[in-house]
């Protein structure tokens, strides 16, 4: 196994990054939240070298471009109580090997901490689908590294991606394997399953600690019942995640996973291949007991995305139809994560688009990803605490394709997968386009 790496090891927290100006908010005129020597004009960061507070970004080494290149992206508001902003995409981030990259899937996976953002890009490679991944700075939004591994079968690098301090996680579930790149000596780990699509989902829970799924896991022939273990950055120990409940062939227990800002919680989710309902298990970290919350319907894919929103967690169904005639218009769930108790849910005004397949919670905002909409381009849709009203829409350049597919963020800016898009660079190259949400959901 031959690995091919480049990063700085100095990107993820370890040292001073340069911020882009206007990109970082702050309160009023204060500049108690901006990098020092920096001052807030009108609610932004920015240096005393920029007259008038204008903003001053070059376009780094073809591996990013500012938003709006394509006509109409952006965030128009939409539904009731909309607000009639429109917010530019920052940037687009796109793979700096992009002729090579044209069918990679780059945005199937994301992650989004400190000042990296990891790209997965698990069919790279043509035939081989070796898979690769990336990471961009979160300041400059310049590609800084990017990994792959030579291998002769689909081993799908990149499925999914998490990034902690000082490593970057790529599960490798064609291998079962999950990858540990280390970002200071670019040394490379491997993290060896059992079977079952060992690597189709990695969280970080802990600076020491990782969740890993294989929800392909079929003990004693039951196909994909799934499974879902807690180990240590080195391996060990390797504990699995209970489920409260018996496990049933069709689950797919762990095809997603999430952790709570307090590192309190961890949301697995089990979409069900199956007749029976979907579920989710809120497994405690701290006292190792789970609880299920399980979808009202069957056959909606309940799980198939999970994301924690402050007290709330928030599950996609991206296939449910209750409470309307609507073919596949999906649903978001939320529920009281202290209780379990149902808060709400929203349901997508659109049909066939898989409202759902994808949530993430930046602030007081909630994205919902359809990646089907608008005939397969995508769309994401931002809803805030307040009776859950529709407070923005964000639409994809006329090249996306599958835009929603995946979700990530960090404070008030977030990432969009699209696995399917141009990105202004090649057809079916993969991009994620950057937004900056603010507190477009309420304080």
């Amino acid at each position: 196994m031959r690995a091919w790496i480049s990063l700085s090891a100095c990107l993820l927290f370890a040292c001073t990054a340069t911020l882009p100006e206007g990109q970082y908010r702050c309160a009023g005129d204060s500049a108690g939240e901006c990098p020092e020597g920096w001052s807030c004009v009108a609610g932004r960061c920015r240096s005393s070298a920029s007259p008038d507070g204008a903003v001053d970004r070059d376009a780094g080494d073809g591996d990013r471009t500012d938003g709006g290149e394509n006509g109409d992206a952006g965030v128009d508001a939409g539904g009731d109580g909309g607000t009639g902003m429109e917010l530019p995409v920052v940037a687009t981030l796109v793979p700096s090997d992009a002729p090579e990259a044209v069918g990679s899937e780059f945005g199937r996976a994301l992650d989004f901490r400190g000042r990296a953002i990891a790209i997965g890009a698990p069919s790279y490679g043509a035939a081989s689908a070796e898979g690769a991944v990336y990471v961009f700075e979160a300041s400059g939004f310049r590609q800084v590294g990017r990994y792959s591994i030579v291998s002769s079968g689909s081993a799908e690098l990149g499925f999914d991606v998490a990034l902690s301090e000082d490593y970057v996680f790529a599960g490798r579930p064609g291998a079962n394997e999950v990858l540990r790149f280390d970002t200071r000596s670019e040394e490379v780990f491997t993290l060896r399953g059992g079977g079952g699509f060992y690597g189709g989902s990695v969280e970080v829970l802990a600076p020491d600690q990782l969740a890993v799924g294989a929800y392909r896991f079929a003990p004693a022939a039951e196909e994909d019942v799934g499974a879902v273990y807690r180990l240590g950055f080195d391996g060990t120990p390797d504990t699995e995640v209970g489920r409260d409940g018996p496990p049933v062939m069709g689950d797919v227990f762990g095809s997603s996973l999430a952790v709570d800002d307090t590192a309190r919680w961890l949301a697995v989710g089990a979409p069900s291949r199956g007749s029976q309902p979907g579920f989710v298990v809120l497994h405690d970290l701290m006292s190792g007991l789970s609880r299920r919350v399980t979808s009202p319907a069957t056959g909606d894919k309940f799980g198939v995305s999970v994301a924690f929103w402050g007290d709330l967690l928030a599950v996609g169904a991206d296939q449910n139809t209750s409470g309307s005639s609507a073919d596949g218009v999906g649903r978001v769930y939320l529920y009281d994560v202290a209780t379990g108790a149902p808060a709400g849910s929203i349901e997508s005004a659109g049909s066939s688009d898989r409202f759902g397949a994808s949530v993430c919670a930046a602030g007081t905002t909630l994205l919902v990803g359809a990646p089907l909409a608008r005939g397969g381009r995508g769309a994401v849709y931002a809803y805030g605490r307040t009776d859950l009203v529709l407070v923005a829409e964000l639409t994809p350049p006329t090249d996306a394709g599958q835009f929603g597919r995946a979700c990530a963020a960090n404070g008030g800016t977030v990432v969009i997968g699209a696995p399917l898009s141009g990105g202004g660079v090649a057809t079916q190259t993969g991009a994620a386009y950057v937004f900056d949400v603010g507190t477009l959901g309420g304080r």
